[in-house]
């Protein structure tokens, strides 16, 4: 009986562990992340993290002179800010010359840490996300990561521990 009983024991808690793994979010980290972008399209960009980042959109602000669009899309973790201004410019309308982000002063991406790296990256490619280069594991800083580009050609870095 006490056998019967262990083996019980031990498929609930498979069974728990499989459930557990299947229903986590592989983007979850214990520190809630914070970036700002400036897009082209906030409806569409929003909808695009929504989706990708498993975010709800906490506040729609519009400026009354209607210069600038915001969409603020939250997670347990992470805080984004997306802003669409009437007088932007693509990279490519501001700086036809460059053809490169990395190549003008300032952030040319954002990255994440997760917990689950290869559950992130397939979820990524289930949802047609564009991925940029290849992953590198980097064994003198203990990670690894791939580049990714947003709906709006963001470049976002997605890391995990090795």
């Amino acid at each position: 009986m006490k056998k019967s009983f262990s083996i019980f024991g031990l498929i609930i808690f498979i069974t728990l562990k499989i459930n557990a793994r299947e229903n986590s979010n592989p983007f979850e980290n214990p520190v809630k992340q914070f970036f700002a972008i400036s897009v082209a399209d906030v409806v569409e960009s929003a909808e695009w993290y929504k989706k990708i980042f498993d975010l709800t959109e906490t506040a729609d602000l519009k400026a009354d002179d209607g210069s600038v669009h915001t969409k603020i899309l939250e997670s347990d973790f992470y805080l984004i800010e997306l802003s669409q201004h009437k007088t932007g410019k693509s990279l490519k309308e501001a700086a036809p010359q460059i053809e490169r982000n990395y190549l003008l002063h300032g952030f040319f991406k954002v990255g994440f840490y997760v917990k689950d790296f290869e559950a992130a990256v397939n979820f990524l490619k289930e949802n047609n996300v564009q991925f940029f280069g290849r992953i590198i594991e980097d064994e003198k800083h203990g990670i690894k990561f791939i580049l990714i580009k947003d709906n709006s050609g963001n470049t976002l870095q997605i890391f995990a521990k090795i």
